[in-house]
């Protein structure tokens, strides 16, 4: 069978990046939602309304930071014999200095954890 000229095929390996690509993408855009709803709510005292915010950028920031953790883990476990636990708690790691070193303080989730007990003993 002879494909049409303007014809795009994509291979089963194509179509199953991009399919883990939005997935990852869609499950960390949600998450930010989720997340700044979470913080309004507890955070601001804002009623009993659920108001999350993102970026539309978030969806392709998630996809590919999800995507290369899973090369990541994929090269440490079959190239190296690194199991999960590891790897989830060397990327935990990794996440917890970004939030801490990289990015100057840990002040939002500190304020995020403030507001959530505060809002309990009250």
């Amino acid at each position: 069978m002879k494909a049409h000229a303007g014809a795009v095929w994509l291979s089963v390996i194509d179509r199953a990046f991009y399919c883990r690509y939005y997935l990852y993408g869609i499950q960390g855009f949600t998450d930010e939602i989720i997340f700044t709803a979470l913080f309004d709510f507890f955070a601001l005292d804002s009623g009993w309304t659920l108001r999350g915010h993102s970026a539309l950028s978030t969806f392709f920031i998630y996809g590919t930071c999800s995507f290369m953790v899973e090369r990541l883990y994929v090269f440490l476990y079959y190239k190296h014999g690194v199991q999960w636990q590891v790897f989830l708690s060397f990327y935990t790691l990794i996440a917890a200095l970004d939030a801490i070193c990289l990015r100057g303080s840990s002040s939002g989730l500190t304020a995020f954890i403030s507001a959530v007990v505060a809002s309990l003993r009250e």
